[in-house]
């Protein structure tokens, strides 16, 4: 796999979603601009839709949006007019330039179109169901290049590999249980990063294959008609 580029600051970095929209509101607005907003005749499933700043007046926003058979105009308030980032796809969402939701979902969605189906928020791994097999997503080569790295520093790039590891790493030095939760909708993957993340555990203790078949039998996952959410 290819190497993810480095955050630019070092350590974990809090996700505030609120602070960083509001940054991005308050940024002035000029014409030409192109934002994301609000506009599902547009956008059809997709939500968001970019358009282009037609005029600006005071707080009122005038944004022309277009598609393959139509274009329209509409007058919004600022602050639902959200500037797009400007560079590549980022390893961590909070990496964005502007932080949003469409932002947020147009990173997530560029990676997962390059097979990248792992995203960090923080300290948090959005995972993002791909329904195929990608080549060397997944192996013990995958869980060496997490084992003992931050998060941040795996050769891999996010990974629930690296989830596991960390969670590993802070049993150890507390001496004390921990706890990771996988959520999501039905369908999402729930029982499968659990095992993934039972194997790689496994693994970086040196359990045993029995160890590791007991624990992916022992009902760590919940079943489906069971609340979206697994503890392990």
């Amino acid at each position: 796999m290819a190497d993810e580029p480095a955050p630019e600051k070092k350590g974990p970095r809090k996700l505030v979603l609120g602070q960083k929209e509001k940054k991005t509101s308050e940024r002035k607005l000029k014409e030409g601009q192109r934002v994301w907003v609000k506009d599902t005749s547009i956008a059809g499933t997709d939500y968001f839709a970019l358009g282009n700043v037609l005029a600006i007046n005071g707080n009122k926003i005038t944004v022309e949006t277009a598609n393959d058979t139509k274009t329209q105009e509409l007058i919004l308030p600022s602050h639902e007019c959200h500037l797009p980032h400007p560079g590549e796809p980022v390893p961590d969402h909070c990496q964005l330039m502007f932080l949003s939701q469409p932002t947020l979902l147009e990173n997530t969605r560029k990676r997962f179109l390059k097979d990248k189906i792992y995203t960090y928020v923080g300290e948090i791994l959005v995972a993002v169901n791909p329904f195929k097999l990608i080549q060397g997503l997944y192996g013990t080569e995958v869980m060496a290049q997490c084992r003992g790295k931050k998060t941040w520093q795996a050769a891999c790039g996010p990974h629930v590999y690296a989830i596991a590891e960390k969670g590993y790493v802070a049993m150890k030095k507390s001496s004390g249980n921990q706890c990771i939760v996988v959520s999501g909708e039905s369908g999402a993957g729930k029982t499968e990063t659990t095992k993934l993340l039972v194997a790689c555990l496994a693994l970086v203790s040196n359990s045993s294959g029995a160890i590791v078949e007991a624990a992916l039998e022992s009902g760590c996952a919940y079943p489906h008609d069971a609340p979206p959410w697994t503890y392990c």
